[in-house]
């Protein structure tokens, strides 16, 4: 059965009640994730939210008239510039 030591060994910190050990503990030496050098780019917080815009949609909100002084013969250099805001 499991008497005496209850299967824990002897002593040591795995033996103690609460002796759990974190992840990434190497027992003093240095984790290996602090050891190697940080790569790559995170731009997370500060990413601009990006939102699928496609022809037909714009197409749409020109006939409805939503966009002031276009019409679908407007040449491109004539067109607003536009942000999703305005839409």
């Amino acid at each position: 059965g499991y008497g005496k030591t209850s299967g824990r060994g002897h002593k040591g910190q795995k033996a103690r009640s609460g002796g759990s050990i974190r992840l990434g503990f190497e027992g003093g030496q240095t984790r290996l994730y602090k050891l190697l050098p940080k790569r790559g780019f995170n731009n997370k917080p500060h990413a601009t939210p990006m939102v699928p815009l496609n022809l037909g949609t714009l197409q749409d909100f020109i006939d409805m008239g939503r966009f002031a002084n276009v019409t679908p013969d407007t040449p491109a250099e004539e067109m607003p510039v536009l942000t999703m805001k305005d839409l």
